[in-house]
């Protein structure tokens, strides 16, 4: 069953509700849908109104994408600091 998440127009601090059995395939898909919008959620796993899901909540802030410059080298074991 294809669900269709309400995060197009989702402000931080908002919430919504997802009920069914299945409740980490439903946070799986849930936090895998959010990352087109670059959100932050949390996903808990509770009992509203009588029915077990999951309550998704966007957090303030987005997703940020670490970025190496052209002229930045990746971290490796020369670079490591000595008290490691």
């Amino acid at each position: 069953m294809k669900l269709i998440y309400p995060l197009d127009n989702l402000k931080p601090h908002d919430c919504f509700f997802v009920a069914g059995l299945d409740v980490d395939g439903i946070r799986e898909r849930g936090m895998s849908a959010a990352l087109q919008y670059r959100y932050k959620m949390k996903a808990t796993v509770c009992i509203y109104d009588g029915l077990i899901g999951v309550l998704f909540r966007r957090l303030p802030g987005g997703l940020t994408r670490l970025r190496l410059s052209s002229t930045d080298e990746p971290l490796t074991d020369a670079h490591a600091s000595p008290l490691d």
